[in-house]
């Protein structure tokens, strides 16, 4: 169900906006700000099944209440692994994003 995808990855646009853009200064604003990115992209990746269920679950003919709940208790072990895997490429947010604002910088691009 691709289009579920539109509706889940909105909430981590909306949180990554609000969040700003990443500092390329002062060190410890840097750490905090890398942590929030971190946790930010830790949360998605364990709610993004509990966003997704409802919509799975209606395509597979769960169309009860009760069938949505058991959707989402089952996707629980794949959201944990997900959460944890997103907060550690999180760490990867601000060190590419340097990257990237540099190579522009010299004209280059990826």
């Amino acid at each position: 169900m691709w289009f579920s995808y539109l509706y889940a990855w909105l909430p981590l646009w909306g949180m990554f906006m609000l969040a700003g853009e990443p500092p390329l200064g002062n060190e410890s604003r840097r750490r905090r700000k890398a942590l929030l990115y971190m946790l930010l992209c830790g949360f998605h990746g364990l709610s993004f099944g509990v966003l997704c269920a409802p919509v799975n679950a209606l395509f597979f003919g769960l169309k009860s209440f009760e069938g949505a709940v058991a959707w989402v208790i089952a996707g629980l072990p794949y959201d944990f692994i997900h959460a944890i895997s997103n907060f550690a490429m999180g760490g990867l947010i601000i060190p590419l994003s340097a990257l990237i604002k540099k190579l522009n910088k010299n004209g280059l691009s990826i």
